[in-house]
C-alpha cells in the first residue's frame, strides 16, 4: 500500500510541473494602424517634451487641496477603483485555471446492523467509520487556450488600470475647470451688482432731470426698465454660482451645499508657455490611448482562444482515499484506495456553437481595433484643436480688453452729454450696454482661456502633481 501512495503523489507532482507547458506558446499577431503620424502639430506647439504638475502653473493652493480631496472622497472614482480591484481578482482567478485542483474532503459514515445468536438473541451492533479523500482535477494546457485566457484577463486588468488613470486626470481637469468656472460666476455677479448700481445712479439723474423738465417721461420710464431687467439679471448671476458651487461640492464628494469659500479666489493672471512633445509621443502618454489598445490584445488573445476551443482537451482526475475506525488513525491507516483517469476530449459536434463563438471572438477583436484607432485619431483632434484654440481664444481676448476700455470711455462721455442736455437717454443706455457687455465677455474668455489650456493639458496626458508632489497626493 505504501507504493501505491507514494505512485499517486509522483502522479500530482507532476502534473504540478507540467502544468503551463503546451505546444503552442505563438503571441498573437496583430495589424498595424491604418495611418501614419505627422512629425510635429500642424497647429502651433513646442516639441520638448512635457513636463509634470500642470496644476503648479496656476499657484492656487486652494484648487491643489480642491483637487486632493476629490482623488480621495470622489464616489465616481472610488467606484472606478473598485472596478479594477475586481478586474485584477479576474485576472488572478483566470489564472488558477493553469494549475491542478485540490480538494480534500473527510467524511464520517455511522452504521446500525442487528445479529442473532443461537439462543435467538438480538445483538444490536453501531459503527463509525472516517474516510478522507484527496482529489486532483488537472486539464492541460496542451494548445495554449488557459494562456490565452490568462494573458487576456491580465491584460483586462491593465486596461482597467488604465482607465482609473484616465479617471484621475478627468477628475482633476474637472475639479479645476469648475473650481475656474466658480470663480468667472462670481466676477459676473460682482459685475451685474456693479451695472445694477450704475443704473441706479443714471435713474437718479434722469428722475431729477425730468422734475426740473429737461426730458421726458419716456426716458425715466425707460431707465426704470433696464434697472428692474438688471435686478432680474443679478438674480439669474446668483443662482449660477450656487449651482456651480454645488457642482464642485459634488466633485469633492460633499453634500451638493452652495456653501463655498471664495472670498480670496481669483483668476490666473498669466500663462507659461507649454511644451506640447511630438504626436508619436501621444501614444505613451495617453491613459485612454493605453486602455484601448489592452483591451485590443485582450481580445486578440481571446480569439485565439475561441479558435482553440476546437482542438481536443487533455484531463486528468486522480483520488487519494483512505479510511479508518478512528479519526485520530485516519492518516496511519492502511486501507488505502486510489484511482487516476485521464481523458482526451475532442468536440464532433455542437450545431456550430463553437465555429460562432470563434467569428464572434474574431469580430470583437476587429472592433476593439477599430476603437483603439478610433480613440487615437480623436487624442490627435483634441489636441490640434485646443492649439489653435489657444491662439484664437488670446487674439480674442486682446481685442475685447480694448474693447471693454474703449466701451467704458464712451460710456462716461455720454454720461456727461445727456447731463449737459447734448445727447438723448438712448445713447447712454447704448454706450452703457456695449461697457457692460465688453466687460463680461472680457472676463469670460479669460475663464475660456483657462479652461481650454486645461483641456489641452489632458489632451496631451500631461500629469496634474509634479514627483515630487506624488509622494504626498493621497
Amino acid at each position: 500500500m505504501p507504493d501505491n501512495k507514494q505512485r499517486l503523489w509522483l502522479i500530482t507532482f507532476l502534473s504540478f510541473v507540467v502544468t503551463g507547458c503546451n505546444l503552442s506558446t505563438k503571441q498573437p499577431q496583430v495589424a498595424d494602424l491604418a495611418f501614419e503620424f505627422p512629425e510635429t502639430w500642424e497647429s502651433a506647439g513646442s516639441p520638448e517634451k512635457i513636463t509634470l504638475g500642470w496644476l503648479s502653473q496656476f499657484n492656487d493652493p486652494v484648487l491643489n487641496q480642491h483637487v486632493r480631496a476629490a482623488l480621495q472622497n470622489n464616489f465616481d472614482l472610488l467606484a472606478n477603483a473598485e472596478q479594477l480591484n475586481a478586474a485584477i481578482a479576474t485576472a488572478k482567478a483566470t489564472n488558477a485555471n493553469l494549475y491542478p485542483n485540490l480538494d480534500l474532503g473527510v467524511q464520517r459514515n455511522r452504521a446500525k446492523s442487528f445479529s442473532i445468536d443461537e439462543q435467538g438473541l438480538v445483538t444490536t451492533q453501531y459503527t463509525t467509520r472516517y474516510q478522507g479523500d484527496l482529489t486532483v482535477n488537472w486539464e492541460a494546457d496542451l494548445w495554449g487556450k488557459l494562456s490565452d485566457r490568462s494573458r487576456a484577463s491580465l491584460l483586462d486588468s491593465q486596461n482597467r488600470t488604465a482607465l482609473y488613470q484616465a479617471a484621475r486626470l478627468s477628475l482633476a481637469a474637472n475639479v479645476a475647470q469648475t473650481w475656474f468656472n466658480v470663480i468667472e460666476a462670481s466676477n459676473q455677479l460682482a459685475l451685474s451688482r456693479r451695472q445694477l448700481d450704475s443704473l441706479n445712479e443714471a435713474l437718479d439723474i434722469i428722475e431729477n432731470s425730468y422734475q426740473a423738465g429737461l426730458n421726458s417721461a419716456v426716458d425715466v420710464f425707460s431707465a426704470r426698465s433696464d434697472f428692474e431687467n438688471q435686478k432680474a439679471q443679478v438674480a439669474q448671476d446668483k443662482q449660477a454660482l450656487e449651482q456651480l458651487k454645488r457642482s464642485l461640492n459634488v466633485l469633492l464628494g460633499n453634500y451638493p451645499s452652495s456653501q463655498l469659500n471664495i472670498s480670496d479666489a481669483k483668476l490666473p493672471v498669466k500663462f507659461i508657455p507649454i511644451p506640447t512633445g511630438l504626436p508619436s509621443e501621444l501614444l505613451l502618454r495617453r491613459p485612454d490611448i493605453a486602455a484601448a489598445r489592452f483591451n485590443w490584445l485582450a481580445q486578440d488573445y481571446r480569439r485565439q482562444a475561441a479558435k482553440k476551443d476546437r482542438y481536443p482537451s487533455f484531463t486528468l482526475t486522480g483520488n487519494l482515499g483512505e479510511s479508518s475506525n478512528s479519526l485520530s488513525q485516519l492518516l496511519d491507516s492502511d486501507d488505502v484506495f486510489w484511482s487516476l483517469i485521464a481523458g482526451l476530449t475532442q468536440p464532433v459536434f455542437n450545431a456550430g456553437r463553437l465555429k460562432a463563438l470563434e467569428e464572434n471572438a474574431g469580430a470583437l477583436t476587429r472592433q476593439a481595433l477599430a476603437e483603439y484607432s478610433s480613440t487615437i485619431l480623436t487624442a490627435f483632434t483634441e489636441v490640434e484643436n485646443t492649439l489653435a484654440a489657444e491662439q484664437y481664444l488670446l487674439t480674442r481676448y486682446k481685442n475685447t480688453k480694448n474693447a471693454a476700455q474703449l466701451a467704458e470711455s464712451a460710456y462716461q462721455l455720454a454720461l456727461e452729454q445727456y447731463q449737459t442736455g447734448l445727447v438723448d437717454y438712448v445713447t447712454v443706455l447704448t454706450t452703457q450696454r456695449q461697457f457692460f457687455s465688453a466687460d463680461s465677455n472680457q472676463i469670460s474668455l479669460y475663464n475660456d482661456l483657462i479652461q481650454n489650456r486645461i483641456n489641452l493639458h489632458l489632451a496631451l496626458g500631461g500629469d496634474f502633481f509634479t514627483l515630487d508632489e506624488t509622494s504626498n497626493e493621497l
